[in-house]
């Protein structure tokens, strides 16, 4: 067994000796995945392609490494990216699975107006569909049509959002 969690924003309690580039007391998030910092990749600019990245709250290493879901957790300071006082921890804690979710719509191409399928309900999975729902807000807006929103893994209980309702929100992340 190990600690599980991965996605995660917090409060830095305490520096190890010579670190630097965060302060005690700062809210952060943090990048969950940890590069080597000496291969080739790592030196080049590259540490997403490190073939030796430790993630956290992964059974990908031997031992699995523990995650986030305890009431401290040791990550280096270059895994460490400050918040704004306006985004709470919640919000901070998603904004690694959002990046994600903006690279994976990236590689996609354009979405706007087209027909997309997303594998998978998890956490990327939803960010995805929101963010290919927030791309073609103006195309439903003009439509009038209404959004459905599937809680995947729950059934057929769905919300209806109507873009008005989206456009608003939208608005708000963007400030």
């Amino acid at each position: 067994p190990f600690v599980l969690g991965h996605e995660l924003a917090g409060e830095v309690a305490a520096l190890g000796e010579g670190v630097t580039g965060v302060r005690p007391g700062e809210r952060v998030t943090v990048n969950p995945a940890r590069s080597c910092r000496e291969c080739e990749d790592c030196r080049g600019g590259r540490p997403n392609l490190c073939r030796r990245t430790i993630m956290l709250g992964s059974a990908s290493t031997r031992p699995p490494t523990d995650g986030a879901m305890a009431e401290f957790v040791c990550v280096r300071a270059d895994q460490c990216h400050a918040l704004p006082a306006a985004l709470d921890d919640g919000l901070g804690a998603l904004i690694e699975p959002l990046a994600v979710a903006l690279h994976a719509i990236r590689r996609a191409g354009g979405v706007a107006g087209r027909r997309t399928l997303i594998v998978g309900g998890g956490t990327i999975g939803l960010l995805v569909a929101l963010l290919i729902t927030a791309v073609n807000l103006a195309e439903c807006e003009r439509r009038g049509d209404l959004i459905r929103l599937y809680n995947a893994g729950s059934g057929p209980r769905y919300s209806e959002v109507y873009p008005t309702e989206w456009a608003a929100w939208v608005a708000e992340c963007r400030d």
